[in-house]
């Protein structure tokens, strides 16, 4: 799904510093001419699915970061947000979107902080406070402890002063930072694939469904280090070529796979050994958006005590919370729905007098979800607001509040 984004390793090493030989242009500009065309796509579907979605945004915030003009980080950090409000609003349900905004503003405040720090600026704040709190800091294994919230009042705000003005160093390692990351994202279905074995066992049975390439991947890895094991695949009604589609890929790459109705949903639950799905987002209190039906085989999963797991990147990380969950479920197109009717010998006429409603995705609450397998590794539900702390600035929460 990510072949248009993708380019060879030593193509993306040429252009990681291509910005320099493009002429400066005003961030208001940037706005109003290079904006448009990726909102239109956006609202068009052209760009649709979490990857494609945070390598396009990702690609855009980094250009703009590039070529735009500004010479101060509190400018640079306001025109960010209101970039990204626009980039949401043209696709509010993509949660990658709000995503990629919420980890570019900290890789500004980051390297920001970390000029400052060479200089010796900006540590003024440090003065009032002692040796014992400074090296506080630090537990006493030497590992970083998680700020308090004495530390989050002493951490000052930015203003517009020579301390803030930038250098031509610090955007230089703001776009080098904004390479490695779009990197990183890049490699990021490689990192997964290579923890495969490490969640499926020899002669397991394992239930998933939809149509998704993470999962694939997931389970390919795993067949291709001479594991043997089974997939029952849910049909997906009202669109069952989803599942049919998967299953072809599967099968030829000599993984046995069962397609099964989604009424068998329970009655086949007993004999699964684990539950493996894909997520559209993850959202900040341990969640997952997901296709429509996740939820139902979720709960199945855990009347039966069987374990689920989330294949994701940790792109999807979403620093929302889904305080109204209706707003979080996309509709599709009822037609679908209508035309089983029409098959099941419904007259036209009647069908056309029935409200009905196509949800595409699903929201799953964190109890139902076992373990998440990232590109760093496996976390719990539980540890997704650690995450946010390491990728997320508490400071940006009002561009956050705007995008859920």
């Amino acid at each position: 799904p990510g072949a248009p984004f993708c380019r060879p390793k030593g193509q993306r090493e040429r252009s990681a510093f291509a910005w320099r030989d493009a002429a400066e242009v005003s961030m208001e500009d940037l706005l109003h001419d290079d904006t448009e065309e990726l909102l239109l796509q956006l609202r068009r579907r052209c760009i649709c699915g979490p990857f494609q979605t945070a390598v396009a945004t990702l690609n855009h915030l980094r250009n703009v970061t590039g070529r735009g003009k500004w010479n101060d980080v509190n400018e640079l950090l306001a025109f960010i947000k209101k970039l990204g409000r626009r980039l949401v609003e043209a696709q509010p349900l993509e949660m990658a979107i709000a995503s990629m905004v919420g980890r570019v503003l900290h890789f500004i405040r980051d390297c920001h902080r970390a000029h400052m720090e060479e200089r010796g600026q900006g540590l003024g704040f440090l003065a009032n406070i002692s040796d014992a709190e400074r090296s506080g800091s630090r537990s006493h294994t030497g590992m970083l402890r998680q700020k308090s919230l004495k530390d989050f009042m002493l951490e000052p705000e930015w203003v517009s002063s020579p301390s803030s003005a930038v250098e031509g160093g610090v955007k230089t390692e703001l776009m080098r930072m904004l390479t490695d990351f779009r990197d990183e994202l890049l490699s990021v279905q490689e990192e997964i694939e290579k923890q495969a074995p490490e969640y499926i066992h020899d002669q397991s049975v394992i239930l998933t469904m939809g149509a998704s390439a993470s999962v694939q991947s997931f389970l390919c890895a795993a067949a291709s280090k001479g594991l043997r094991f089974h997939v029952i695949i849910l049909e997906g009604d009202p669109q069952p070529r989803r599942g049919h589609s998967l299953a072809a890929l599967l099968t030829k790459e000599g993984i046995g796979c069962t397609i099964i109705p989604d009424a068998a949903l329970y009655a086949i639950m007993p004999r699964v050994s684990q539950v493996v799905v894909p997520t559209r987002a993850v959202m900040a209190n341990g969640g997952l958006l997901a296709t429509a039906g996740t939820h139902t085989v979720a709960l199945a999963a855990q009347s039966f005590s069987i374990p689920v797991l989330c294949v994701t990147g940790l792109y999807k990380v979403c620093p929302v919370y889904p305080h109204d969950l209706d707003a979080f479920v996309e509709l599709g197109s009822p037609a679908v729905l209508q035309a089983g009717l029409e098959e099941a010998g419904v007259p036209r006429d009647q069908s056309k007098r029935i409200q009905m409603l196509n949800p595409m995705t699903d929201y799953v609450p964190p109890e139902l979800v076992t373990l998440y397998v990232t590109d760093q590794g496996g976390h719990q539900p539980s540890y997704i607001y650690r995450l946010l702390s390491d990728f997320f600035s508490h400071k940006d929460a009002d561009f956050y509040a705007d995008a859920g």
